[in-house]
């Protein structure tokens, strides 16, 4: 289970689902994957913000994390 959200890691979405799952006690073969912003404020630099949003990448390698590869 991967789960993509654009926002904050905690109290989002993502988080709901995953206890939704958890609750509904259904058996995934590997911990749920998030990808999300870091908690943090918000950064108005591009700098910043390259560091602080994810992309791509991080969708693969998180998607790949929960495939265990």
């Amino acid at each position: 289970l991967v789960l993509i959200e654009d926002g904050w890691k905690s109290l989002g979405y993502s988080a709901e689902i995953i206890a939704k799952v958890s609750e509904a006690n259904i058996n995934l073969k590997s911990a749920p994957q998030r990808v999300c912003w870091p908690t943090s404020h918000v950064p108005m630099s591009t700098p910043l913000e390259k560091d602080f949003y994810f992309d791509e990448h991080d969708v693969v390698k998180a998607c790949s994390s929960a495939l265990n590869e």
